[in-house]
């Protein structure tokens, strides 16, 4: 029998009482939010954005964090090295939060490399779910910072199998460990998503090589996070050296966009101070992005 609309009156009437039977049994019926369907057509808001910054070290990946991107800012920190930054930052007039994380430093055994990890994950966790409870309050957190997701990985493989040895060994997890890291930055992007402060996701960076030549900058982290982002920048800082004066010049930050999907005519391109002047790289690089459903403003 074919399918008939919802609004057809002649769909079930005819079978009597069985179908009012059956649709007894069947539970409420489901109500659409717009009456008759879900969608939405108006313009909408500017929500919550995950942003990937990339590059090697010392490029000012924390830096777009703690001293550009808007306050309050919180920052779950692994290496340890974001406390000048942050200190900076507060200096400033910003308002700044830490939380580190650190797995133990002596030798553990597997079971206990795997015990720590978890806790490291569930302190993670916890911090998470706070700051997006928080910002979704007036003058809440606006902005989070996991730095860097490249050891929140490591973590993730750590409490999976203990050990961090390649395929091949003892303890290969078969791709599981992989999978394990996904489903944690599942979960996370899930949380940032129900709230309304952005996440910065900064990476260590590699390169992508042709013909032994360097031909362009990629994150080094699970490729889950960069498909998740909705835009991915590489941070890099240059010397450049006036041979004339015998000298080095200031060195220049500069941003280059290697992932994006809402304004795709702005990849491959690259930002300097020149382009953002007073308003800051992360404002001016967000708001590239994003200039249909925000104003510069909110990214500062």
């Amino acid at each position: 029998m074919p399918l008939k609309r919802n609004d057809d009156t002649t769909s079930t009437q005819s079978q009597g009482s069985s179908s009012s039977s059956s649709s007894s049994t069947s539970g409420p019926k489901y109500t659409p939010s717009n009456g008759n369907n879900d969608f939405s057509f108006k313009k909408e808001s500017n929500g919550p954005k995950i942003i990937e910054i990339c590059g090697e070290g010392k490029s000012g990946k924390t830096a777009m964090g703690a001293l550009y991107a808007p306050d309050p800012v919180v920052i779950i920190n692994f290496d340890g090295r974001a406390i000048d930054t942050v200190e900076q930052a507060r200096a400033m007039g910003r308002k700044v939060g830490l939380c580190e994380i650190y797995m133990p430093s002596e030798e553990l055994s597997l079971e206990e490399a795997k015990a720590a990890a978890k806790e490291c994950i569930k302190k993670v966790m916890y911090n998470l779910s706070w700051a997006v409870k928080d910002s979704r309050n007036p003058g809440g957190v606006r902005t989070i910072v996991i730095d860097t997701v490249s050891e929140l990985s490591d973590i993730g493989i750590l409490e999976w199998k203990g050990t961090h040895l390649k395929k091949g060994d003892k303890t290969d997890a078969f791709g599981q460990d992989q999978r394990f890291v996904k489903h944690i930055w599942w979960n996370i992007t899930h949380y940032i998503r129900s709230g309304k402060a952005n996440l910065i996701v900064t990476s260590r960076a590699s390169g992508i090589w042709e013909d032994h030549k360097r031909v362009g900058n990629k994150p080094d982290a699970p490729s889950v996070v960069f498909d998740s982002a909705d835009l991915v920048l590489y941070s890099s800082v240059e010397a450049e050296e006036d041979l004339r004066k015998k000298k080095i010049n200031p060195a220049k930050f500069k941003l280059e966009v290697i992932g994006c999907g809402a304004n795709m005519s702005e990849l491959k391109a690259v930002y300097t101070a020149d382009d953002w002047g007073d308003d800051g790289p992360f404002a001016y690089a967000c708001h590239r992005q994003f200039s249909d459903t925000s104003e510069i403003e909110d990214w500062k």
